[in-house]
């Protein structure tokens, strides 16, 4: 049995619609990629087992959040208790791209808190579009610098390019950020509850291709 600590950390996936949030998740924990995935209705998540590289083994927890603007409302409830973020864009969009900071203020609004040096990272999404890129890599730089804090990472959810790296970077980053905090006990068991609007699941297309 392993003696090192365990940790629990929320993360959350914050962007538009069909940026790709739900294969991001499906490609990191479960090296999947499919073109036809069922639209996220509120909220939903999946757990990752993360060993970094100090010994520590963490469980992320990763939310995927609805980017329709009439599940918004359900902010609060889904924003508390995060322990990291990823705002998620399109490369191909431009309008994703001009959506962050509006993204920025929900968090900040429902979440509690108050800091947005708070972990977090900015993952360009469909890298693997790059002939069809809408917004140019100047644009994000100008957008960096004004969060010098924040990392970036331009990634294929399709192709598996830069996925990997950017949960380990927010995961290290999370815990470097929250060294204070206890871990859980060995056998505990970590109860989270599955929660979902109520309503159909429309079949479209994770990435909208």
């Amino acid at each position: 049995m392993s003696t090192n600590p365990r940790y629990v950390s929320k993360v959350l996936l914050l962007g538009d619609s069909f940026v790709g949030k739900s294969c991001l998740i499906q490609r990191y924990v479960k090296k999947e990629f499919t073109q036809e995935f069922r639209a996220t209705i509120g909220c939903d998540f999946l757990m990752k087992q993360v060993e970094t590289p100090s010994g520590e083994n963490v469980t992320l927890q990763i939310w995927d959040t609805a980017g329709q603007e009439r599940f918004q409302s359900l902010g609060h409830a889904f924003y508390r208790g995060s322990d990291g973020l990823v705002l998620v864009f399109d490369i191909t969009n431009a309008d994703s791209f001009a959506h962050l900071d509006g993204w920025l203020v929900s968090f900040k609004d429902n979440s509690g808190v108050e800091d947005l040096d708070f972990p977090m990272i900015l993952v360009g999404n469909k890298a693997d579009l790059a002939k069809e890129r809408r917004v140019s890599e100047s644009e994000v730089a100008h957008w960096l610098n004004q969060r010098p804090s924040v990392k970036y990472y331009e990634c294929s959810a399709k192709e598996g390019t830069g996925v990997d790296a950017a949960f380990l970077d927010l995961c290290l980053t999370i815990r470097s950020a929250d060294s204070h905090k206890a871990p859980v006990l060995e056998n505990t068991t970590i109860k989270v509850q599955r929660t979902q609007t109520p309503g159909k699941r429309r079949l479209n297309t994770c990435c909208k291709r």
